[in-house]
């Protein structure tokens, strides 16, 4: 394959990927509930791995979406009683993937 036919590979790659990406952040800031908010960004459409690939390839649009993600979730967590029936369930999907929004959930949990 030539060089071309590489780099147009390449930028299809990078469409499809900042798709899923875009398709996540849309999930979770348009979310008709705490819950299914949580549950759309414990589903990250792409791994790490290949996020820290397309940091090299195409600037970082995993961080981006990433930031977009927190953003909406923070916007929920402000939301949200202490008695909240789902805290359990939005402390679990957050747990190791948003340390700060997790961090916010158990000081919302502790009143």
């Amino acid at each position: 394959m030539d060089q071309a036919g590489t780099n147009l590979m390449i930028r299809q790659a990078l469409a499809r990927h900042q798709a899923a990406l875009d398709g996540w952040v849309r999930q979770v800031r348009f979310a008709r509930t705490a819950g299914e908010a949580f549950r759309a960004a414990s589903r990250q459409p792409i791994p790490p791995s290949l996020i820290a690939s397309l940091r090299v390839l195409h600037g970082n649009p995993g961080r981006r979406a990433r930031t977009e993600v927190e953003a909406a979730l923070a916007g929920w967590v402000e939301a949200l009683a202490p008695d909240d029936p789902h805290l359990p369930e939005m402390m679990r999907a957050t747990r190791g993937h948003f340390p700060d929004i997790y961090r916010k959930l158990e000081a919302l949990r502790r009143g």
